[in-house]
Parts: structure tokens; sequence; C-alpha cells
């Protein structure tokens, strides 16, 4: 019996699972399909934290802008109000 033959023999005997195909086509081809369909990683969940993190550092910032611009708004027009009544303006 030659080589080929006991190949396909072993191989009939015991096939390997669908499960171990997966497996080895992932491990040969992993690069490829992330590069391909781009696939994220842990790195890519990484900088997608860091920057979210950024985010809400500035959406912060921006709701201490409003709430002191708020401020601001409600003393000017206070002001205004006053100086209205004091020279008698409309």
């Amino acid at each position: 019996m030659g080589i080929g033959n006991r190949i396909k023999a072993t191989s009939l005997k015991h096939p390997v699972s669908m499960n171990r195909k997966v497996d080895l086509y992932l491990s040969e081809n992993m690069g490829l399909l992330l590069g391909e369909y781009r696939v994220a990683d842990r790195s890519d969940l990484l900088d997608v934290e860091t920057s979210m993190t950024g985010q809400e550092a500035r959406m912060k910032d921006l709701e201490n802008w409003r709430s002191e611009t708020t401020e601001k708004l409600s003393s000017t027009r206070s002001r205004l109000d006053r100086m209205k009544t004091k020279y008698g303006v409309e």
C-alpha cells in the first residue's frame, strides 16, 4: 500500500472536526482577515476606550462652560435691568 492510500485511509478513519478546521483556518489567516474585514482586536478596543475617556472630559468641560456662560448671562441681564430702571430706558 502506498503512502497516499495510507493518508486517505487515516483521514477517513479519523476525520478532522469542523471546529478544528475552523481553528486551523483562522490561525493561518488571521492577519489577512483582520486587515481585509477590519475586525477589531484588543488594541483597537483600548484605543476606543482612551478616545471615549477624552470625549467624556471634553463633555465635562463643555458643561462647565455652559453653566458659567448661563451664570454670566443671568448676571448681565440683571445688571441691564437695573440700568434700565436707573436711567428710565426701555
